[in-house]
């Protein structure tokens, strides 16, 4: 196909960046929280959202002023907080005891505030984080000096993080989050204009031509998830090249897709039925909460095995609807539902986290609207 570049790689990149609605708002908030220069800022959603495409996109913003710190988080202990920090902002401390490394970290810090800048730590894979571990982080961000924090921490998790923060006892650490954003899957029409973007971004010549039709079953299929719909068009586009096709129709797009279901089935998922996401829907009595547990612990493992190659990936593939009928089953049970005290600000789809004791103001629409979007992206991306 003549193409410059691979147009649907799975690893984050954010020269191929589309700005759908959802991420446009999610980048507002972003950069939102970090003039705040305090708190937490918090960017949740499934997996392969486009959360860590937002982070990068983040960082490669900031200005001389600030010293970005980045962070992948595994499972730990409170007391490893620290010696996590500190290696991010690479400072040594092998042999040191906690309080040494603390006290490392901290004259890191102080010397940073009286240079004029300020650090920003950005943690990603939130979700790994221990209720000790982030009650660790809250009371470092506590810590100030000249009257400026220590740092400003961002943190991006996956959807059991969001039902982390939710928690009765998490309610201290809520009260620190000065903005939260939930990253919902892209619509129908924002797909089609996600796989548009990548290819001409590769030099695409509408060689093979995508139909409407095509562009709708690659929706149902990967339920607006990126990266899903990265892996079913790169085995498309392989499909294409193997069979001589210039036309990418419906057709071939479930001839992928059912060898990436059979591919599912042959690692031993085969309890994962084609039906199953019209029977979770239909089952409205069923805890949201523990399907959403289910789908974490389902996404952890998969999440896991993506190195793995093509076979693997197709595995999260298959788990697109399911999730997407989980987000309209809890949509549904929150409007049958009373207000609860776990109904949070902080942590709601869309909605900035607000904090009256902390006279926390909101963004306004003109403020979001002023960003970059499909139709005015610099890569020309929405265009058809």
């Amino acid at each position: 196909y003549n193409l410059s570049a691979k147009p649907f790689r799975l690893t984050p990149d954010p020269s191929f960046l589309y700005v759908s609605a959802v991420h446009k708002r999610a980048l507002a908030y972003l950069r939102y929280g970090l003039t705040q220069g305090e708190g937490f800022v918090v960017i949740t959603g499934h997996v392969g959202a486009g959360k860590t495409t937002l982070l990068k996109v983040l960082l490669a913003e900031l200005g001389d002023d600030v010293v970005a710190a980045e962070m992948v988080a595994t499972p730990m202990a409170a007391k490893e907080v620290i010696e996590r920090i500190g290696a991010a902002l690479g400072i040594t401390y092998e042999g040191l005891h906690r309080a040494a490394v603390l006290q490392r970290v901290e004259v890191f810090l102080k010397a940073r505030i009286e240079e004029g800048l300020r650090v920003v730590l950005l943690i990603d894979e939130a979700q790994n984080l221990a209720t000790e571990a982030l009650e660790e982080l809250r009371m470092l961000t506590n810590q100030q000096h000249q009257g400026k924090p220590y740092f400003q921490v961002f943190l991006v998790g996956q959807n059991e993080f969001r039902h982390t923060l939710q928690r009765a006892d998490m309610e201290q650490f809520r009260q620190r989050v000065i903005a939260s954003y939930h990253l919902s899957p892209m619509d129908a029409e924002e797909t089609e204009g996600y796989v548009i973007h990548r290819l001409k971004r590769a030099g695409w010549q509408r060689d093979p031509e995508f139909t409407r039709d095509a562009f709708a079953e690659v929706h149902r299929y990967a339920g607006g998830i990126p990266r899903r719909i990265n892996t079913l068009c790169d085995r498309l586009m392989l499909f294409g090249f193997l069979e001589e096709r210039h036309v990418i129709d419906s057709e071939a797009v479930r001839v992928v897709s059912d060898e990436l279901l059979e591919e599912l089935r042959a690692q031993g998922l085969e309890t994962v039925e084609e039906d199953q996401p019209a029977v979770i829907a239909a089952d409205v009595a069923v805890s949201s909460e523990g399907l959403a547990g289910q789908f974490a612990a389902l996404g952890q493992a998969l999440e896991q095995m993506l190195g793995q190659g093509h076979r693997e990936a197709a595995l999260e593939d298959r788990v697109a609807e399911l999730e997407s009928r989980l987000s309209e089953l809890e949509a549904r049970l929150m409007v049958a539902a009373p207000t609860s005290a776990m109904d949070v600000p902080a942590v709601t789809d869309g909605d900035m986290a607000f904090d009256d004791d902390h006279g926390i103001e909101g963004l306004s629409d003109q403020e979001s609207d002023a960003l970059p979007g499909p139709d005015d992206a610099p890569y020309d991306g929405g265009s058809r």
